[in-house]
C-alpha cells in the first residue's frame, strides 16, 4: 500500500533506546505507515541495530548521511524522501505508548482540512521508561493553543502530525536554528491554519544525559527567545513569554540542590492554595 504517513525517525546515537521506538512503531494498528530511519552520521551501528526490523517489514526504510546534517537538516532530508502525504515524528529515544497513535493522529488531521498541524499529549519518562511527568493535556482548542503558544511550547515533536506540502511550502524545518526547530515550525504552521491537540497521552519524551534540554539548556533558551521575538505580534503575551524564558534562565544559575528546596516548597503551596480555593 502507498503510506499516507510517512514517520521520521531522527537517530543519532541513541542506539540503547532505538528497539523501543521501533517496536512502539511496528505495533501500530495503523497499517498505511512508512518509517524513515534518519541516521544522522551516528557514531554508532544504527543500521546493525535497526536490521531485525527492516528485515522483518519493508516499511522501515534506513538512511544515514554521510555528514552531519544536524536536527532541523536531518528532518529536511527525510521530508524530502517521504513517500506520504502526513508527517509523524518520533526520534530514536521516544516511544509511542499506544497503538491507535498514528490512527488517531491521522483521523484527526483527515477529518480536520482547517487544520495545519494535530498533536497529542506526551508523558515525560525516564532512561528505563518509568512516567515522571505527565504534561498538561488542556490547550486543546486552536484558541487556547495560540494563547499559549508564545509562553511556551505546548506541543511536543512526538506527538505531532502535519501535512507535508505545508511544511514544504513554509520552507521546511529552519536549519540556522539549532535547539527549537520544532517550536519555530509549530509558530509557522499556526499562522498557515488551525492547531489541534487532543488529551489523550499517547507519546513518551525520554529525559536522558544526551537531551539538548538537558546540556544545552541555556543556549536552548536564549534561542527561544529570538524565536518569541520574531513571533511577537503573530501571538498573544509577548512579555509574559519573555519573562517566562529569564526566570528559566536564571533558575538554571541556582544551585540544584536548591532548585528543588524550591521546587518542593512551590509544589506544596500550590496545593494548599488549590485546597482553599
Amino acid at each position: 500500500m502507498t503510506p499516507l504517513i510517512s514517520i521520521l525517525v531522527r537517530a543519532c546515537n541513541v542506539n540503547r533506546f532505538l528497539p523501543a521506538a521501533l517496536q512502539s512503531i511496528a505495533r501500530q494498528d495503523y497499517l498505511r505507515w512508512e518509517a524513515l530511519i534518519l541516521d544522522d552520521a551516528s557514531d554508532e551501528d544504527v543500521e546493525g541495530v535497526a536490521a531485525p526490523y527492516l528485515r522483518a517489514d519493508r516499511r522501515f526504510r534506513f538512511v544515514r548521511n554521510p555528514i552531519r546534517l544536524g536536527r532541523p537538516g536531518n528532518l529536511n532530508r527525510g521530508l524530502a524522501l517521504a513517500c506520504g502525504e502526513y508527517i509523524a515524528v518520533l526520534d530514536g529515544d521516544d516511544i509511542w505508548r499506544d497503538i491507535t497513535t498514528l490512527t488517531k493522529l491521522a483521523t484527526a488531521l483527515s477529518t480536520r482540512p482547517e487544520a495545519s498541524l494535530v498533536t497529542a499529549s506526551a508523558v515525560e519518562v525516564d532512561e528505563r521508561g518509568k512516567d515522571i511527568r505527565y504534561f498538561s493535556n488542556g490547550y486543546s482548542s486552536d484558541r487556547a493553543i495560540r494563547e499559549r503558544l508564545l509562553i511556551e511550547n505546548t506541543i511536543a515533536h512526538n506527538a505531532v502530525c502535519y501535512r507535508k506540502k505545508d511544511v514544504l511550502a513554509t520552507g521546511g524545518y529552519n536549519e540556522t536554528l539549532r535547539y527549537t526547530e520544532d517550536y519555530e515550525l509549530w509558530l509557522r504552521l499556526g499562522l498557515q491554519g488551525k492547531l489541534f491537540k487532543f488529551s489523550d497521552y499517547l507519546a513518551s519524551y525520554r529525559i536522558h544525559g544526551a537531551n539538548i534540554g538537558i546540556r544545552k539548556r541555556h543556549n536552548q533558551i536564549i534561542e527561544e527567545c529570538a524565536v518569541v521575538w520574531r513571533y511577537r505580534y503573530a501571538y498573544p503575551h509577548f512579555w509574559l513569554a519573555l519573562m517566562n524564558r529569564l526566570l528559566a534562565f536564571i533558575s538554571l544559575c541556582i544551585p540544584k540542590n536548591t532548585r528543588r528546596v524550591l521546587a518542593r516548597a512551590l509544589r506544596y503551596h500550590a496545593v494548599r492554595m488549590s485546597l482553599i480555593d
